[in-house]
Order: structure tokens, then C-alpha cells, then sequence
């Protein structure tokens, strides 16, 4: 049996949907690598919420878990897809 903790990343809107994936994720023994949040850098919101992306990296500092911001610009999929291949 390999003992290694499967590497995942979260999705994270900075809201409730998002924390109890977060919660039931950990809870069953997975390592989160990240949170990975779309958001339009050009008005500095994620796109799920529309909350300011300092409201987002306080709560990433707060779990103690690297956030990833992701500027989807005109291609929501494709910047997504991009970021977890990174």
C-alpha cells in the first residue's frame, strides 16, 4: 500500500462551497497543494463572488495553504485547464 497522500487543489471562491471541499478534502486524508481561485486582474475580483482578491489571499494565509490566483482574460476554460497543468 503506498502511504504517500494524494496532492490535490481546491477550488476556491472564498466562500462556503468552497471551505467545506477544503474540509471534507482534508478530512480524508489528501494533501492540498493549492488553492486555485479565477479572477479578472483587471478589476482585482474573483469571478465566482466577486470578492477582492486581498479578502482571498487573507483566507488562504489563515488555513495555512498556498493560493493560486489565475487571470482567466478572455478564456475562462483554457486558463483553467493551464493552470493545473502548471
Amino acid at each position: 500500500m503506498d502511504n504517500k497522500k494524494t496532492k490535490v487543489a481546491i477550488s476556491w471562491s472564498g466562500g462556503k462551497d468552497g471551505c467545506l471541499a477544503l474540509y471534507r478534502t482534508l478530512k480524508a486524508g489528501k494533501k492540498v497543494e493549492c488553492l486555485v481561485s479565477m479572477v479578472s486582474e483587471k478589476y482585482e475580483r474573483n469571478h465566482a463572488h466577486g470578492l477582492r482578491l486581498d479578502i482571498l489571499e487573507h483566507q488562504a494565509k489563515a488555513v495555512g495553504i498556498p493560493l493560486v490566483l489565475v487571470n482567466s482574460g478572455d478564456d475562462y476554460v483554457r486558463s483553467l485547464i493551464g493552470a493545473l497543468s502548471d
